[in-house]
């Protein structure tokens, strides 16, 4: 019985042997182990049982860290030097200007070179020196609306279409084709149709020949009618040039005359003399086109101006009288207009004008009927190239 009670208790004794043998053992082993080299991580004394995140971000943009609950992870303070920080800058590496943008534009213009480029804004080649001298130029049909109201028995509302065709490959070298659509008003004798039309392809030829002369030629088949006389009295070629000497920046003096193929005015004399003293002053003393023009504002893509001026009116239609009589229609009035006029970069034109309307002439070729309506007004608005 006494055997029988010892016998837990030595077995007992025997197994705390052993695990005090296995503890001594590990502490042993503990001692002679070599340090470890420790990591930026440290033991927070108040260690908590939650996931501490470091605020600390990896510089490719990756989820912050997340270290196991005591550590925290040892993060320089903002604005504290480092090594990168301290070492001297590389010039060829520094950017030259804010946000690292290399400005790689010209210098600002100065002098005679700002005023070219201020010019070139709405005068981009020596052909828009030609093209305003085409102003002189006779022009029956345009861009735009034109009403003369009906002063003593005649008035006129245009409706004017027009298109440009030029090619990079040929300068100097453009075609306009035109369109005008006229509802006449009168006159009741000779009984003339409400409706006449004007269509035309302009052909112009314009280049320098040198530093001073340019010379300007335009030829434009016309077929003009109120579409009841289709005959041969239908047709015109229109026809003529300038011959233009730009003396220096401020004169050019222009000469030249167009065939128009009409029965009451065969040959229109072009010529007189520009002066343009200011970029913001020009002085046109032409015939048939007088104008003075002065500019009120300028930009980049247009610039604005006002202007007052003279001008020449007036076309040739083939008609048909109530009798279906073939007959020609002439009519040629003068303007004193005032405007306002909008010139683009690209060489186009808005304009908006009113003006007073005198010496009105009405002619047929072949009926007794010759006219003279009385003043009026006239009012235009639309573009021109």
């Amino acid at each position: 019985m006494l055997l029988l009670r010892l016998l837990p208790l030595c077995c007992l004794s025997m197994y705390l042997g052993t695990a005090a043998a296995r503890l001594a053992a590990a502490d042993s082993f503990s001692q002679a182990a070599p340090p470890v080299a420790q990591s930026p991580a440290t033991i927070s004394p108040a260690a908590s049982s939650e996931v501490i995140a470091a605020e600390a971000t990896s510089p490719n943009g990756e989820a912050p860290l997340l270290l196991p609950p005591g550590v925290t992870e040892e993060v320089p303070a903002r604005g504290a030097p480092t090594e990168e920080a301290d070492a001297p800058a590389d010039p060829a590496s520094t950017p030259p200007s804010p946000g690292g943008v290399i400005d790689i534009r010209q210098p600002e213009s100065t002098g005679e070179s700002l005023e070219r480029a201020i010019k070139s804004s709405v005068e981009p080649s020596w052909l828009d020196d030609v093209v305003d001298e085409n102003e002189a130029l006779w022009r029956e049909s345009a861009g735009v609306l034109e009403i003369i109201p009906n002063g003593s028995g005649f008035g006129l509302t245009t409706l004017g279409f027009k298109s440009l065709w030029k090619s990079e490959s040929a300068p100097g070298v453009w075609v306009v084709p035109r369109f005008g659509w006229t509802f006449a008003s009168g006159p009741s004798t000779p009984a003339v149709q409400a409706q006449l039309y004007d269509l035309r392809l302009e052909m112009n030829v314009a280049q320098p020949i040198n530093d001073v002369w340019t010379v300007h030629l335009q030829l434009a088949p016309a077929f003009v009618s109120d579409w009841n006389n289709k005959s041969s009295d239908a047709f015109r070629l229109i026809g003529g040039g300038m011959l233009a000497a730009h003396v220096n920046a401020e004169w050019t003096v222009i000469g030249g005359a167009l065939a128009l193929s009409r029965f009451d005015l065969p040959v229109l004399p072009l010529g007189g003399v520009r002066w343009h003293p200011q970029e913001w002053l020009e002085i046109d003393a032409l015939f048939p086109n007088p104008r003075l023009a002065w500019r009120y504002q300028s930009g980049t893509a247009a610039s604005h101006w006002f202007y007052v001026g003279g001008q020449m009116g007036g076309n040739q239609w083939a008609i048909d009288h109530a009798t279906s009589d073939h007959d020609k229609l002439g009519y040629r009035d003068y303007r004193v207009v005032i405007g306002y006029e909008t010139r683009l970069r690209d060489g186009n034109r808005s304009l908006f004008e009113i003006g007073y309307v005198f010496d009105r002439r009405l002619h047929f070729q072949r009926t007794a009927g010759d006219q003279q309506p009385g003043e009026t007004v006239i009012l235009r608005w639309g573009g021109r190239f």
